[in-house]
């Protein structure tokens, strides 16, 4: 997937987390990404996705002038599934361009049936629900 430098990409990571399963952080040190071992999207400070024997990571490659190409890096032994997975969540989101978040926050016994629809994190005291 094509890029431009100034096209809005914002919230891409949260989108991921909230949209597919086993959603993670690649964190790759100068020397992995200057030896060429690893080549994660900085922009998007290394989202990654796994399914417990592999792991794919969004990466980039610069293309012509302010324009780079989006793609994904996987390992493992169903690396083929799962970077298809993740490229076609980058197609839907390519697609739709959600914008902006919306985060509700409910007290922590708040039943299920009174949460909005959307993705669910569980703290302590709070339930947040985030949907697009």
């Amino acid at each position: 997937m094509l890029i431009g430098d100034g096209e809005p990409a914002e919230h891409l990571d949260l989108w991921l987390a909230t949209t597919s399963s086993g959603f993670s952080r690649l964190i790759a040190g100068p020397r992995a990404r200057e030896s060429g071992l690893v080549t994660p999207a900085l922009r998007w400070a290394g989202a990654a996705r796994s399914d417990g024997s592999t792991f794919a990571y969004l990466a980039v490659r610069p293309r012509r002038s302010g324009t780079a190409e989006l793609g994904v890096i996987s390992h493992g032994p169903r690396s083929g599934h799962l970077a298809a997975q993740t490229a076609e969540q980058l197609h839907i989101w390519n697609c739709q361009r959600p914008t902006q978040p919306v985060i509700t926050a409910h007290p922590a016994r708040t039943p299920d049936d009174h949460l909005p629809q959307g993705h669910r994190i569980n703290k302590p005291r709070t339930r947040l629900t985030i949907t697009w």
